[in-house]
C-alpha cells in the first residue's frame, strides 16, 4: 500500500492510497474475505546434535469462531520448506479456550523440529505446548 493520506473518525483509521482506494485498518475480513495467516517457529534441538528428538504430544490452546480455519504441520528441515500436516480443523461453531492435539508422532527421529501454524479467518491462540523425547547419542 502507497499510503497518500490518513484520516481518523472516531476510533476507526482509514487511508487514501496513490490509487484512490480508501481502505479502513482493521476488521476481520479483507473486502469480504477472510484473511489468511501464517506463522513457523525457530527451529528446536536436543541438547546435542547428535540426538535426535520427538514431539510426543503437542497439542494447541485456542479461540477460533465459526468459519475460521486452521492447520499445524511439522518439518525436520530448517532450510526447506517440506512440511508435514499433523492437524487440522474448521470450526462448524465457536471454539473458545479449547485444547486442540495435533498428530505430531508423524513426524520423529529428527535433529531438529519446526512447526508452522496457519489458517484463515480470527484465531487466538492461548498456548502451544509438547513433550519432547530426546534420543541417545548414535
Amino acid at each position: 500500500i502507497s499510503a497518500t493520506h490518513f484520516a481518523q473518525i472516531g476510533t476507526t483509521l482509514y487511508i487514501g492510497d496513490a490509487s484512490g482506494r480508501v481502505l479502513r485498518l482493521g476488521g476481520t475480513t479483507d473486502n469480504g474475505a477472510a484473511i489468511t495467516w501464517s506463522w513457523v517457529s525457530i527451529p528446536f534441538v536436543a541438547e546435542s546434535m547428535a540426538q535426535t528428538i520427538r514431539f510426543k504430544r503437542m497439542w494447541l490452546t485456542v479461540d477460533l469462531p465459526t468459519g475460521s480455519s486452521m492447520n499445524v504441520s511439522l518439518s525436520k528441515y530448517v532450510d526447506s520448506d517440506t512440511w508435514e500436516s499433523v492437524g487440522s480443523l474448521t470450526a462448524q461453531s465457536d471454539i473458545q479456550r479449547k485444547a486442540i492435539y495435533v498428530a505430531s508422532n508423524k513426524v520423529s527421529l529428527a535433529k531438529q523440529l519446526r512447526y508452522k501454524i496457519e489458517g484463515s479467518g480470527p484465531c487466538t491462540i492461548h498456548e502451544i505446548a509438547w513433550e519432547q523425547d530426546t534420543y541417545p547419542v548414535r
